[in-house]
């Protein structure tokens, strides 16, 4: 049961970066352009 609730732990801590990750990827994409306007 231990070794499952390290797993679990694991693969939310995975999940969580991911999600993270393609927030900031979204962030900067909408940036972008704005960005580029602006120059």
């Amino acid at each position: 049961m231990k070794n499952r609730h390290a797993m679990n732990d694991t693969q939310i801590q995975v999940k969580r970066a991911d999600s993270i990750e393609g927030l900031n990827q979204s962030h900067d994409l909408a940036l972008k352009p704005s960005a580029e306007a602006s120059y």
